[in-house]
């Protein structure tokens, strides 16, 4: 008799051995059961001519959660998750190669952003932060490390505020 292996996702973490083999206990014998550490997940063999039963378990309502059951995928399958969302292979962002962006690129924030933190990198650039990644009104440098208080820092000389602008109108005149 063949077995398939099933994916059992969204486990509570206090779930046991012996509760899986009892959930697919109705669906024959179960061949085995491996738990992967604490991290909400398992796998489960069953007979194969029972897998399509077994499967009406996924989104059912066990062990205080709704359970996810799939077929389990053999390793080649799987996607590589590693890495950084909206990335490219290599490390780069969308668009031109630049965290900028290209033509037309408004980034995966609301209001834009091309994927900085806090902000498209131009002058007014909103990123996906209320208010632009501003400080909220009464709150003077809320947002910067050490900003608002004497003596902290925070603040930019006159010089990194004309290299900064200087770098937007270019930007700007490139036409991104």
């Amino acid at each position: 008799m063949a077995s398939k292996r099933l994916y059992v996702g969204n486990l509570a973490y206090d779930v046991r051995e012996e509760q899986l083999r009892e959930l697919f206990a109705p669906y024959g014998p179960v061949a085995a059961v491996q738990i992967i550490g604490t991290r909400g997940f398992a796998f489960v063999e069953i007979p194969a001519e029972r897998l399509p039963d077994a499967l009406t378990l996924n989104g059912s309502l066990q062990f205080g959660r709704p359970i996810v059951v799939n077929e389990a995928r053999p390793r080649g399958e799987r996607t590589d998750f590693r890495g950084g969302g909206d990335r490219k292979p290599g490390g780069m962002y969308r668009g031109s190669g630049d965290r900028g962006g290209g033509p037309g690129y408004q980034g995966a924030r609301p209001g834009g952003g091309g994927g900085r933190p806090g902000g498209s990198g131009r002058p007014g650039g909103g990123g996906g932060r209320p208010g632009g990644g501003r400080p909220a009104p009464g709150r003077p440098g809320a947002g910067r490390p050490g900003a608002g208080r004497p003596g902290a820092g925070g603040t930019r000389s006159g010089r990194d505020r004309a290299e900064r602008r200087e770098r937007a109108e270019r930007y700007d005149r490139r036409g991104w």
